[in-house]
């Protein structure tokens, strides 16, 4: 029924959304107008695995980065989320490129523990090379940061619009992050 190539098993919104595509290609690929163009676009979306990466520091996983990553499954979204999809045993580089290469948008948790951390900046470095070589879409969410801080670090980042903590909650900074996807994917 489904020709997506991925495991069934990686989610409930992944499972959700391959019943989505199946709907949309029954009901609507048939049709002219809208409906068609609407199902087409969400089924193109099955050209990644998630449609979103979150890069954060452990040290923002309770305060921002779980709810965060709970909030946007409530969105339908689905979310590579290192809780979500690391498991004893694992190549931790392999599984960051795949997850991050697989994902239609990052969210970067910015912190002073982000600028810090390794594995952050390796996760910065290669969503960077994305924004850069392939205009792949960043949403920052600043988290006890500020301005100055960010352009001190990478100054390009300074440049892209954010939420900030300190300003939205987790569930407000969720919400927002789906309605620009929804905007994108409708471009």
């Amino acid at each position: 029924m489904f020709d997506v190539t991925l495991p069934l098993e990686k989610s409930n919104c992944y499972y959700l959304h391959l019943v989505y595509i199946s709907l949309c290609r029954s009901q609507f690929a048939k049709t002219n107008g809208w409906e068609n163009e609407l199902a087409q676009r969400f089924i193109k979306k099955g050209e990644f695995a998630f449609d979103v990466f979150l890069s954060h520091a452990s040290e923002d996983k309770d305060d921002v980065a779980r709810p965060l990553a709970l909030a946007l499954q409530e969105h339908g979204l689905s979310v590579w989320y290192d809780e979500f999809e690391l498991k004893i045993g694992d190549n931790l580089v392999a599984k960051l490129n795949a997850g991050i290469n697989g994902s239609r948008f990052g969210i970067i948790v910015l912190s002073k523990a982000f600028f810090a951390k390794q594995w952050t900046i390796h996760e910065l470095n290669m969503l960077e090379h994305l924004w850069v070589m392939k205009n792949h879409i960043i949403f920052p969410v600043w988290h006890n940061i500020t301005l100055e801080e960010i352009r001190a670090f990478r100054a390009w980042l300074a440049n892209i619009i954010g939420l900030n903590t300190d300003t939205y909650t987790v569930m407000e900074i969720a919400a927002e992050i789906h309605e620009a996807i929804q905007e994108l994917l409708m471009q």
